[in-house]
């Protein structure tokens, strides 16, 4: 039996008059803590990215193509009639950060490589692609053709596996 003087938890919450200023400290302090902290410095803004292929060949097979006739939903067999190969074009990468300079970097990678050397370091590093992101240089990555993301080609080749990093 609760005495006539002792109120239950509910009535006691709802008569309290410093509930709406403890909810409004809570609020101001959550409010004020978030608008304290210093902005991160490894924010980068990109105003504009994409990709795109330059150059290149593109050859077909002589008929006609038919996807259901040709097994396009068993590729096991299916006959090349009509079909096309697009290669020997390069690929490039772009992106552009806010407030960018005017005039980009454009990133050629070197015999044997592709664009993935631009991008980061062997240990995990950032690459010469985001450090002059960050200097607000717009940066073009560039993929030869038959390399990396450009790796189509048109001719057929054979390439060794030698040890020649």
């Amino acid at each position: 039996m609760i005495p006539k003087n002792v109120c239950s938890v509910s009535q006691v919450l709802k008569s309290q008059k410093w509930m709406p200023g403890l909810l409004l400290f809570i609020a101001i302090s959550i409010t004020s803590s978030c608008s304290d902290s210093k902005p991160d410095n490894n924010v980068l803004m990109i105003q504009e990215h994409g990709s795109f292929t330059v150059g290149g060949s593109v050859i077909q097979e002589p008929g006609e193509f038919d996807p259901i006739g040709h097994g396009a939903f068993n590729p096991a067999d299916k006959p090349s009639e009509g079909q096309t190969l697009h290669g020997d074009h390069a690929y490039v990468f772009y992106q552009v950060p806010a407030n960018a300079r005017e005039l980009p970097l454009v990133f050629w990678h070197g015999f044997g490589q592709f664009s993935k050397t631009r991008q980061t370091t062997p240990d995990g590093r950032e690459g010469f692609q985001t450090i002059f992101l960050r200097r607000n240089f717009p940066v073009y990555v560039l993929d030869q053709p038959r390399r990396g993301r450009a790796g189509r080609s048109t001719e057929p080749g054979t390439i060794s596996a030698s040890p020649d990093d």
